[in-house]
């Protein structure tokens, strides 16, 4: 499953990948992961056993209508609080050379 970030309508933050609900923070140095139940606990995430995620959203273009992924970073593991996980922003840029062979 590849997380999706979440939205807020207002009323609440609305979840689009099956229970899960990613947001950025205010500044978009940080990404708050965590389950729609109350009650889940993110124990099977330990630390050094985080891959670094490639971050991409999904974007309108309000002339076109059409859809398009903007990169937004890459984001670590950082920390568990309370039923959350948080990443932290590692770097704005990714150099593609070495995929580029």
């Amino acid at each position: 499953m590849v997380p999706q970030l979440s939205f807020d309508t207002g009323k609440g933050k609305v979840s689009n990948a099956r229970g899960w609900i990613n947001v950025f923070n205010q500044n978009w140095t940080g990404i708050e992961e965590r389950r729609m139940e109350s009650n889940y606990t993110p124990d099977n995430l330990s630390e050094g056993t985080q891959r670094d995620r490639i971050t991409f959203m999904k974007v309108k273009d309000p002339v076109f209508g059409t859809y398009k992924y903007q990169f937004v970073g890459i984001f670590k593991w950082n920390r568990i609080e309370d039923n959350r996980v948080i990443f932290k922003r590692i770097a704005e840029e990714i150099d593609l050379t070495p995929y580029n062979q």
